[in-house]
């Protein structure tokens, strides 16, 4: 491995390691408790999340996200199946309970794609990241958190929590994580394209301040949920 290369995943992977060693600091020192913590996520997925996603996938060449299918579907498949496998091993082949082998299977095979990913990818590829984390944010929240809590459900009993699979995944749709890349991707082009390009040059300052905010949110919103 060359100097270069060192160089290159330090400066994608410290900032990470940095702000984790912040919100375990905040989280021994008792500066945020569960509810604030939970504020903080709130903001971060419903706001600066995608707002983050919408800015890159805005910034994203066209012809690169075309070439992307190929890429997509393997990202897809891989995330189904690192879930689904684990599941089924946890359950039938280890015997465990089915809450258990769901949080399994869950910590296995969904990474931190939108939180991690928006820092880390983005340093590494640029703005063509973004296809690839918006892939995997839509595959996590259509596919992995419906199955998730319908499982969950049905291994506590819990009789409230017993909504269907589609119900699930269309109140999925509905998150701004979900929703915004799909905007960014086809009505924003054509609206740009229906105004003639107005204030082509304004426009990726703005998206691109905006997209700088939920990196650091995400990360220090994931330490201090665990640390709080």
């Amino acid at each position: 491995m060359t100097q270069n290369n060192i160089l290159l995943i330090s400066g994608a992977i410290l900032p990470v390691i940095i702000t984790v060693i912040i919100g375990y600091i905040s989280g021994k020192r008792k500066d945020f408790n569960w509810q604030q913590a939970g504020d903080i996520n709130k903001i971060v997925m419903l706001y600066a999340l995608p707002l983050s996603i919408f800015s890159n996938m805005v910034m994203t060449p066209r012809h690169i996200v075309m070439t992307m299918g190929p890429v997509a579907v393997a990202i897809i498949l891989a995330l189904i199946l690192s879930f689904v496998i684990p599941l089924l091993v946890a359950r039938y082949l280890f015997r465990r309970a089915l809450a258990l082998s769901t949080l399994q299977a869950l910590a296995i095979g969904s990474p931190a794609v939108p939180f991690i990913g928006t820092s880390v990818l983005a340093f590494l590829f640029g703005t063509v990241s973004a296809s690839l984390i918006t892939v995997s944010s839509i595959t996590q929240n259509v596919f992995q958190l419906p199955l998730v809590m319908i499982l969950m459900s049905v291994a506590t009993g819990d009789k409230s929590q017993h909504i269907s699979f589609g119900a699930r995944v269309v109140n999925a749709i509905k998150q701004p994580v979900v929703w915004s890349p799909v905007i960014a991707l086809i009505i924003v082009p054509i609206t740009f394209a229906l105004i003639g390009g107005f204030a082509a040059g304004i426009g990726p300052m703005m998206l691109e301040g905006i997209g700088k905010l939920a990196p650091p949110g995400g990360m220090l919103m994931f330490a201090l949920l665990y640390f709080a």
